[in-house]
């Protein structure tokens, strides 16, 4: 596909659509249903499918617009700016490639994430997990999803859970529990939405990844496995981030985002799959299945434990109780 700029800023994936080809039906593009209304003028009507309203500004979930030669027209929609603009015998729709505003890490306790890890000395593959997202480059979205995975996939030492447990009972704050859900709590507004269009951007990035696994199925092949297995663990980074937006009190919409552009079709494909036993022994999907018992993405660890029942985490426990 050819790059189109517009402003200085590239478009991500552009489509384009001739005038004939879609005059009788729809397309389908980035979360974005789009339908011919007329050829000339060329006139189309754009459909949000996330069930959330267009940005402030452009009115509802539904906008028409009519596509003139040499303009362009730019739709705000959940997370993302789509251009439309005529070109040649059609017209072509594209995502603009945006900077998000970066999120720093937020002190909670005189510590930033990275200095958690000192209070999980004896769950090493979280440590190591922590430190790899927060390398040198971390952005935004790697932050929030080591807040999330030290969150959500803890698993304590039998001393650690006889410490937890008593500090619970006499109604003592635990730094370790208290940190991730603290930390996401004082996210300023510009940092949350950035997040916010973030997990929208990813949400639509996973299902292309998805649609592009789908039709290379190699079951054989050990790269297609391996890239089925990163699909999966971004699904648990997803959960992770989800967890740090449901405590910094963003919009609920983005779980309209998860349903749609993730859950729904990922549910039917991976059970479309024939077993695969290897998954069942990565690391993450276990905690992930041992914690989150609605985790469909964990179907393999399930499938190799015969099917035993989740033991949720105490975190999941008391945070949940916290309200």
């Amino acid at each position: 596909m050819k790059l189109v700029l517009v402003d200085s800023e590239s478009f991500l994936d552009p489509l384009f659509l001739k005038k004939g080809e879609v005059a009788s039906r729809m397309a389908m593009f980035g979360g974005l249903r789009i339908d011919i209304i007329a050829v000339s003028p060329l006139i189309i009507k754009v459909s949000s499918l996330s069930g959330l309203p267009f940005r402030s500004g452009d009115k509802g979930m539904t906008q028409t617009i009519e596509l003139k030669e040499n303009t362009s027209h730019i739709l705000h929609t959940f997370g993302e700016r789509f251009v439309f603009s005529i070109q040649g015998d059609g017209f072509e729709i594209g995502r603009i490639a945006r900077k998000l505003p970066p999120i720093k890490p937020v002190p909670v306790f005189s510590q930033d994430v990275l200095g958690w890890c000192d209070l999980v000395e004896d769950d090493l593959w979280l440590r190591q997990e922590v430190q790899n997202l927060l390398h040198e480059e971390a952005d935004e979205w790697d932050i929030a999803v080591a807040v999330g995975t030290f969150a959500r996939l803890r698993e304590f030492s039998p001393n650690s859970t006889r410490e937890l447990v008593s500090k619970l009972l006499a109604g003592e704050p635990n730094e370790r529990m208290d940190a991730p859900i603290r930390w996401a709590q004082a996210l300023e507004p510009s940092q949350k939405k950035a997040l916010e269009q973030s997990f929208a951007i990813e949400c639509d990035m996973w299902l292309e990844k998805l649609e592009e696994l789908d039709e290379s199925i190699d079951l054989d092949n050990e790269f297609w496995r391996y890239q089925v297995l990163r699909l999966l663990r971004k699904r648990t980074d997803l959960e992770s981030v989800l967890f740090v937006l449901h405590h910094a009190g963003c919009d609920e919409g983005v779980m309209y985002l998860l349903n749609d552009f993730v859950d729904y079709p990922g549910i039917a494909w991976l059970h479309s799959l024939p077993m695969l036993p290897e998954f069942g022994r990565e690391e993450f999907l276990r905690r992930e299945y041992l914690s989150n018992p609605n985790a469909w993405w964990t179907s393999p660890v399930e499938e190799a434990l015969g099917g035993l029942p989740p033991c949720p985490f105490l975190w999941q426990t008391f945070s949940h109780s916290k309200g």
